[in-house]
């Protein structure tokens, strides 16, 4: 995968420039969040970019390793159903897909494919999918905001 190639050995924080310290919650995301953030990028397992990527964590560096599985496969099973991660990657934070138009472009070819596949699955996976495609195509994820606070990067929202 090319952006293990380049970025493999480095971890989120690191290619952040970005330290959270403690983080300062009792809430299991929250603390696991954190504990990725300090794992090498090549060490991430779909589950753990699609938890990160719900959380609009380290987006420069997930999002193009997530298209990278999704290209594969775009029904791809992180954790819960078919398209979970797909899905997650469609409600990243708008801003995002509006800095990053050739990841837009990846993603819309994908999207295409998933559908056509997730008309073979029972109907909640287009459901969960159109919803998510929904998201993507209005922008309304631009709106949501990044819950850990701390200095905004790259790979946080800033709206």
């Amino acid at each position: 995968m090319k952006i293990l190639t380049k970025y493999g050995d480095a971890t989120i924080e690191e290619l952040e420039g970005d330290k959270w310290g403690e983080p300062g919650s009792p809430a299991p995301v929250v603390n696991e969040c954190y504990r990725l953030r300090h794992l090498q990028l090549r060490r991430l397992t779909v589950e753990n970019i699609r938890m990160l990527l719900g959380q609009n964590i380290g987006l420069y560096y997930l999002v193009p390793l997530a298209i990278e599985h999704l290209s594969e496969d775009p029904l791809l099973q992180a954790a819960f159903y078919p398209g979970d991660l797909l899905c997650t990657v469609l409600r990243v934070n708008g801003s995002f897909w509006i800095s990053e138009p050739t990841a837009r472009a990846e993603i819309e070819a994908i999207v295409e494919r998933g559908r056509a596949l997730a008309a073979t699955k029972d109907t909640n996976v287009m459901r969960w999918l159109d919803e998510s495609i929904a998201t993507f195509s209005s922008g309304a994820s631009a709106k949501s905001a990044n819950v850990y606070g701390g200095k905004r990067s790259r790979g946080k929202s800033s709206s």
